[in-house]
């Protein structure tokens, strides 16, 4: 069984980037009123909850996921979130270099640890068991978080608003479009 790049793929990458999109512009006007903080509960649930919903619907949709394991989905997608913030800012407490290497390994290991939590939670499903997708989604969840994340100190000259949110969208997406590559065709 292999993984295929089709119009289903593409569809999830961008229901991906306008999930991602939409979270960081909500957590970008949330900053703007002094409320970006992790003990903020917009902070901590709103990028995993529209990150689970955009997965869990369209699979209990298709039948392809019960609706107990869409409640843990979004549940774990929630967990998920902050646990990778807090993964990528004891990096960044932890080195002491600056830079975009210090950036890219905060990305890294933020990005490892939210797509490493959220395999986890896929691999209750037998389409998921049965891909090499149970590999790449942890990989590529690290290997975008490290380029989105450091890419923000060489973008931020346009406003790190507008940077946010487009690469937010951008890892959003590449993580939606995975997923859908293991999805059983029609």
């Amino acid at each position: 069984m292999k993984l295929a790049f089709n119009a289903l793929s593409l569809r999830w990458a961008a229901n991906g980037a306008l999930a991602g999109t939409g979270a960081a512009a909500v957590l970008i006007w949330v900053d703007k009123l002094q409320y970006h903080a992790p003990q903020n509960l917009v902070f901590v649930l709103l990028p995993g909850t529209t990150f689970g919903l955009v997965v869990s619907i369209p699979l209990w949709r298709r039948g392809l996921a019960a609706g107990w394991w869409a409640a843990v989905f979004v549940a774990g997608s929630i967990i998920a979130w902050p646990a990778a913030y807090y993964a990528g800012v004891r990096v960044l407490v932890a080195i002491e270099t600056t830079g975009p290497s210090r950036l890219a390994l905060a990305g890294l290991a933020g990005g490892l640890v939210w797509s490493a939590i959220l395999t986890a939670a896929l691999l209750v499903l037998p389409f998921i068991r049965a891909r090499r997708v149970r590999f790449v989604l942890p990989v590529a969840g690290g290997l975008t978080g490290a380029l989105c994340v450091s890419m923000l100190e060489f973008l931020g000259q346009w406003g790190f608003g507008a940077v946010y949110i487009v690469l937010w969208g951008v890892w959003y997406a590449v993580q939606g479009g995975l997923i859908a590559m293991a999805l059983p065709r029609d």
